[in-house]
């Protein structure tokens, strides 16, 4: 039995963990549970989820000290944030920005996060570009949370086929995958509809159609085989 500890953008990917890689690694002997990145604390408290990636060192910082809090030998790590707006003191992120495809960026960053971290229980991953590129993947499953906003769905499946995969959804302050729904469907809610349209359209689906997505299931999936 492996226990695999995420840390996790936000809320919307912690029920993500939840809710769909759960039931998926749990019967091959792979037990996930996430956590939301300190974004703050006060009076004592610790205030999670929401804008994690551009804080380097608070990602750094949480990993970390999971790390030093389950040294048993059964425990592996991970995380899930969002290469859109990556803080730019992320180790590699210069070196990153002289690639030429997002593939290419996200492997160096997640290489030099890798050697940072220093712990071969670290799986580390980056999704691209963000988590609703994934709901790209089947953009009819919104109707699953919107079944009245067919002709907007519509929209959203001409966006898919203008990319070979939704990861190539790019990271542009108007063009990126959030930025799209939002522009089509501004009722939209992050935290109730993408895990459902994420959990909609299926694990399987959603690794066949991304790439890098893929790549971290398989690493996973590696650690019982």
């Amino acid at each position: 039995m492996i226990r695999l500890h995420i840390v996790v953008e936000g809320k919307t990917e912690k029920e993500f963990v939840d809710e769909i890689l759960m039931p998926a690694f749990s019967p091959l002997g792979i037990i996930p549970d996430a956590r939301c990145v300190a974004t703050s604390r006060k009076g004592g408290r610790k205030h999670s989820g929401g804008a994690t990636n551009r804080s380097y060192i608070k990602l750094k910082n949480d990993l970390i000290t999971w790390i030093k809090e389950d040294r048993k030998a059964d425990a592996r790590f991970s995380m899930m944030i969002d290469f859109y707006k990556l803080a730019p003191d992320f180790p590699g992120y210069k070196e990153s920005r002289q690639q030429n495809t997002p593939q290419q960026k996200v492997n160096i960053l997640e290489q030099r996060f890798f050697e940072e971290i220093n712990d071969y229980r670290f799986i580390p991953y980056i999704q691209l570009h963000e988590f609703e590129a994934l709901l790209f993947t089947e953009p009819e499953k919104f109707a699953i949370a919107y079944p009245s906003r067919q002709n907007k769905i519509q929209q959203l499946i001409k966006i898919r086929t203008l990319f070979e995969s939704p990861e190539d959804i790019n990271e542009g302050s108007n063009t990126a995958p959030s930025k799209r729904i939002q522009a089509i469907l501004p009722e939209y809610e992050k935290r109730t509809a993408g895990p459902l349209i994420a959990l909609e359209i299926g694990i399987e689906k959603l690794c066949e159609e991304n790439y890098h997505f893929n790549q971290w299931i398989e690493k996973i999936k590696q650690l019982v085989s």
